[in-house]
């Protein structure tokens, strides 16, 4: 026997008659033999006799042999067994943690953020499964035209005349896209279309069809529309500054009553997409290519993409690419400021295509009958190379007749106003904003003109 020092919890009578363990002797002088208890931390001895205990009064006993022959392996095995529960439930716990973070996150992602718009602060939902208006109501009535991407149709909506934008499976992109971009808040303009909604439904083919249901504008394009009547000096200057308030309105962006519209570039601005409107201003059109821009940032398809790995000469009608699209020199820095420059571009040209239809610019002469940009020098069909060497490599531009003559200050506004917008240099353009100002300001100048009253171009 060994002995050990413990410190005395409690002593006593032992009142359970029923209860023999560790009662080893009888004898008042013997020592009393300690048996583990509780985990071997606690002991306790009985003995049998009057005061049979008192000798503890030092707090030593004695600890039975089989205890002490294994009493350094039970406490490391104890200390091991308690690092190994200590650290089984811990990474219990932590795996466990891990593993509801990572449901709540797929909730999350599949419920919560579109897997298609990653970062896209305007993002605003998966094409519509049900059209904003009745499906029954709307009924087609004739071809309007026919493209590459889509079918445009007259129809009604209820008593409503509408247009209505037809596309196909294989066109479903540019359905989501212009979808997605008539969709964002703050779209009401007086030079953009009234929205009615879109849709899905099955064709008599039973093949899926992809519906934008817009405003019907009875005279048509602008094209046709100058193809078969002449302007005077005051119409002109409506149709010049409706078109270009149309096209600052899509390239501002702002917040207002809580909803952001973000900047948006067209990207496909041309005469054949700017509509006529009874009183003659214009309506821009088709948003197929359009895309929202944030500086570096821009998103299709509800989609960011990368400026630096997508190309920015893939669309649009090539007549009317500007000289770095031609070249591919685009600014991807800043890729909001570079798209915006492209379509002032076109603006230009839509505005000398106004500008040749304007019978108070030939002084009693001959209108010129319409044409395309260009048409005269490359034909009706220019190919892309045709237009690298003409636009971006020789900078030639679209002629201006010698009969429009420097001395009046209205018309050498406007010549300034076409040469600033399709500037070689894309930096050195004017804004949408500032062609709308221009515009204010020709319809002054030209009035004043006539009364003999002389003003300052701004």
């Amino acid at each position: 026997m060994k002995e050990i020092t413990l410190d005395l919890l409690n002593s006593g009578c032992w009142n359970n008659p029923d209860e023999q363990r560790a009662c080893d002797t009888v004898s008042p002088d013997a020592a009393c033999v300690g048996h583990p208890i509780v985990n071997n931390s606690t002991f306790f001895c009985c003995c049998r006799g009057n005061l049979c205990n008192a000798n503890l009064t030092e707090g030593t006993f004695v600890l039975s042999s089989d205890f002490l022959d294994t009493k350094d392996v039970s406490a490391d095995y104890i200390s091991s067994d308690y690092r190994t529960q200590t650290i089984t439930i811990a990474l219990s716990s932590v795996s466990a943690l891990a593993v509801i973070i990572v449901i709540v996150f797929l909730v999350y992602r599949l419920r919560c953020v579109p897997r298609d718009a990653p970062n896209d602060p305007f993002f605003l939902g998966e094409p519509l499964s049900t059209p904003l208006f009745i499906m029954e109501d709307l009924h087609t009535t004739h071809l309007i035209a026919s493209g590459r991407f889509g079918t445009v149709w007259k129809g009604q909506l209820s008593s409503v005349p509408v247009a209505i934008k037809v596309f196909s499976p294989a066109q479903r992109q540019y359905f989501t896209n212009e979808q997605d971009i008539l969709n964002l808040p703050h779209m009401t303009h007086v030079a953009l279309p009234k929205f009615y909604g879109a849709g899905e439904r099955e064709s008599v083919d039973g093949i899926p069809e992809y519906l934008i249901v817009m405003e019907y504008i009875e005279s048509g394009s602008l094209t046709e529309y100058l193809r078969t009547h002449t302007l005077d000096w005051i119409k002109l200057c409506r149709m010049m500054y409706s078109a270009a308030a149309g096209l600052a309105h899509l390239h501002a962006d702002f917040t207002k009553a809580d909803k952001s519209k973000p900047a948006i570039a067209h990207r496909d601005f041309n005469s054949r997409n700017i509509m006529v409107k009874a009183d003659l201003s214009c309506c821009l059109v088709d948003f197929g290519f359009a895309t929202r821009i944030d500086g570096c940032h821009f998103y299709r398809n509800g989609q960011e993409e990368n400026a630096e790995q997508t190309s920015l000469s893939d669309v649009g009608t090539v007549r009317y690419m500007s000289p770095e699209v031609l070249e591919g020199a685009v600014n991807l820095r800043d890729c909001e400021a570079s798209l915006k420059q492209i379509d002032v571009y076109a603006l230009g040209l839509v505005i000398w295509e106004m500008a040749m239809r304007c019978t108070d610019l030939f002084q009693g002469l001959t209108t010129p009958e319409y044409q395309l940009p260009f048409q005269a020098e490359l034909g009706l069909h220019p190919s892309f190379e045709q237009m690298q060497v003409w636009v971006s490599r020789n900078k030639q531009r679209p002629p201006f007749p010698d009969i429009w003559k420097d001395t009046n200050q209205a018309i050498r506004a406007l010549k300034e106003t076409i040469e600033d917008c399709w500037d070689q240099d894309a930096e050195a353009r004017l804004t949408a904003m500032c062609v709308e100002e221009r515009a204010l300001d020709m319809t002054t100048l030209w009035e004043n003109r006539h009364k003999g009253t002389p003003a300052t171009h701004r």
